[in-house]
């Protein structure tokens, strides 16, 4: 097999990639961002159709609401590094830097959304969703690090270092 592949070794590509010792962070970060933001996509219609809602009797849009999930969720993932050294070490520091970035975004929203129900009457989300959203995007980002991880080591072992 590794005669098969003899001319990736040698193209600039493939070299650069298996000399990496960590992601671009910028790649990292985008990456986790279109994660989270398919994770709220799947938990705000799977809470659709838990509420069968066809009035959306919340205070923000949709957008807006995706809009203050994102935003939070950014200032997380920079508040705990989550987009470095992923492959230096994607194990249980990272997986424990996600979920802290992820937990923390969702008490935030949900706190928000408690104390703004008690004030006002109304609620900006569904707790359902915040949950949903909270675990899927956490599966989804740990995944997706252990699958870069795996491709990256397969690669190498391949290649013979």
């Amino acid at each position: 097999m590794k005669d098969r592949f003899t001319f990736l070794w040698s193209s600039d590509v493939f070299s650069h990639l298996t000399n990496l010792k960590y992601i671009p962070r910028w790649v990292v970060l985008s990456f986790d961002i279109f994660i989270c933001l398919v994770a709220y996509y799947i938990s705000f219609h799977i809470s659709a159709r838990i509420y069968n809602t066809d009035v959306d009797d919340r205070i923000f849009n949709v957008f807006q609401r995706l809009g203050i999930v994102m935003t939070l969720q950014l200032i997380f993932f920079w508040i705990f590094h989550t987009y470095s050294g992923v492959l230096r070490y994607s194990s249980y520091v990272d997986a424990s830097k996600l979920l802290m970035a992820v937990l923390l975004n969702i008490g935030i929203i949900s706190l928000t959304n408690f104390l703004v129900f008690i004030s006002i009457g109304n609620k900006m989300f569904y707790y359902s969703t915040l949950l949903i959203y909270g675990v899927l995007s956490f599966l989804l980002l740990f995944i997706l690090r252990l699958a870069v991880k795996s491709i990256y080591d397969y690669l190498l072992r391949i290649q013979g270092r």
